[in-house]
């Protein structure tokens, strides 16, 4: 997970270089299995990036890719301050249809960030599971739930949930802020907008 902040008058040849990539590495790289580009302020100062791969192999193969040349070329010129988070993945679950979002969307990313309460990562872990079994079955709106720890410490965890427009999140019969509110310290959330989105079908993993 890649935190940016971009001057607002570098944001279309971000955006572009950036959807470049995105299309092109899903396209290409069957290891590459989940890639977002998406903004939290209007201006598209702050931006989340979020990539999912298979494992290390397979991210040196899209690291070495002509479109993240490009793209880390345009990056490391625009890019005003950087954050990197490496996460473990816990819990991962996407709808079977393959996801390809690029251009103006209603698609709405929430990013819950979460401290736990010492011992409580299996506790977490559970009830994300429960809430992405019921994904096919009764929430079609919500496309994808994502669930990782920071690598480095696994008491931080980031969960990613993919939603097809904003009221699919208030009718989700499901809010994990308010199920996991016992076993954390402290948790809040972001609504980010998709500038691109990609997803291979069918993920599962826990």
């Amino acid at each position: 997970m890649y935190r940016l902040g971009i001057d607002p008058q570098d944001r279309t040849e971000f955006v572009q270089v950036g959807t470049h990539n995105l299309l092109t590495s899903i396209a290409q790289e069957p290891g590459t299995l989940a890639m977002g580009a998406t903004h939290q302020d209007v201006f598209g100062a702050t931006n989340y990036i979020f990539e999912l791969y298979r494992d290390d192999d397979h991210y040196q193969v899209h690291a070495q890719s002509p479109q993240f040349q490009q793209y880390q070329q345009v990056a490391q010129r625009v890019v005003r301050d950087k954050t990197v988070l490496e996460l473990t993945p816990q819990v991962l679950r996407s709808q079977a249809a393959a996801l390809r979002v690029s251009g103006p969307n209603d698609l709405v990313v929430r990013g819950l960030f979460l401290t736990a309460k010492p011992g409580q990562t299996a506790t977490i872990r559970q009830r994300v599971s429960e809430r992405v079994d019921r994904l096919a079955f009764s929430e079609p709106d919500t496309l994808a739930v994502y669930a990782a720890t920071v690598a480095t410490d696994e008491t931080q965890w980031v969960i990613l949930e993919v939603y097809r427009n904003a009221h699919a999140i208030v009718t989700g019969d499901h809010d994990l802020t308010h199920t996991l509110a016992d076993v954390v310290t402290q948790q809040f959330s972001r609504h980010l907008a998709p500038d691109a989105l990609v997803i291979q079908g069918s993920l599962s993993f826990e």
